[in-house]
């Protein structure tokens, strides 16, 4: 749990493999998941502007709002679409 400016935000590190069982087909899984439990949606965005920001240089974010599941479901379509 983070206090940013006016808001509570829960920040996880996700770090895995999406599979497909019964095939090979998988895909890494790294991520940093920020929920906005209260406050603006404002204080979100500038939480992930802060966390782009290293000392080696910017890091790329790259929102999405797909779940695991959603990205799990389209990875089982993609199996059946190539058998």
């Amino acid at each position: 749990m983070i206090a940013h400016p006016g808001a509570q935000i829960e920040v996880a590190l996700d770090q895995g493999r999406i599979h497909v069982p019964g095939t090979a087909l998988s895909e890494p899984l790294l991520e940093v998941e920020l929920e906005l439990l209260n406050g603006p949606e404002d204080a979100l965005m500038a939480l992930a502007d802060v966390l782009r920001q290293t000392p080696q240089g910017t890091v790329t974010l790259v929102p999405s709002d797909a779940s695991k599941a959603q990205r799990g479901m389209a990875l089982w379509a993609r199996a059946i679409a190539t058998s």
